[in-house]
């Protein structure tokens, strides 16, 4: 935002917040108030303008909270780490299109930053003998955990609050019989790492 947008936004930022309005009255006669703007604006130089009224309004709502700030003098920071995070969403979401079509950044998770994985139980019936691949819904759907993907949408996601972990997870990608034999190679390779007697999956 250039100074004049930046200037449009910090009157709606102090409006919303009108404890800022003593505030930088104090900093005012402390001589602090200029050198407070400035660092301000460059803070904010990098974000659109409209992201930032977008953010304030919601503040001034309730329906967000500035985790990280000690005092007013933090906002700028953290309203930025905020809009920055929007933008990258917007970018992740801009996708190419080819011959009409938009295409797949994440083929895991389909761009949506949310994939599933099979339960602790299901892999416990794999690695038993005991799992039957023909009840695809109890492996696939029922048993299944929501877990954030790896890519960027999944980056930006704080729910659910398992991230996906290729180490010690295995994805019911497709739900169907290839969902099955990652699973299985997946316990095979597991077993054959720790062995026998010492393969036991536990909770995520």
């Amino acid at each position: 935002m250039i100074e004049a947008e930046f200037n449009s936004w910090l009157e709606a930022h102090m409006a919303a917040f009108p404890g800022m309005i003593s505030w930088a009255e104090k900093l005012k006669k402390l001589g602090h108030w200029n050198a407070v703007r400035s660092s301000w604006l460059r803070v904010m130089g990098d974000v659109e303008v409209n992201d930032a009224l977008r953010v304030t309004e919601d503040l001034a709502r309730g329906d967000m909270a500035i985790k990280n700030a000690k005092s007013f003098g933090d906002h700028a920071r953290e309203i930025r780490a905020v809009c920055k995070g929007m933008a990258s969403r917007r970018k992740h979401h801009s996708r190419k299109m080819i011959d009409g079509q938009p295409t797949i950044g994440c083929l895991e998770c389909q761009d949506c930053g949310v994939t599933s994985i099979f339960s602790v139980d299901s892999m416990r019936d794999e690695a038993n003998g005991t799992l039957d691949r023909n009840d695809w819904y109890l492996h696939t759907r029922a048993r299944s955990l929501a877990v954030r993907c790896t890519c960027e949408e999944g980056q930006c996601r704080t729910f659910p609050p398992l991230q996906f972990d290729p180490a010690k997870m295995v994805s019911t990608r497709g739900m169907s019989a290839e969902a099955f034999d990652r699973l299985a190679d997946f316990i095979a390779e597991w077993k054959r790492r720790v062995g026998e007697r010492l393969f036991q999956p536990t909770e995520f």
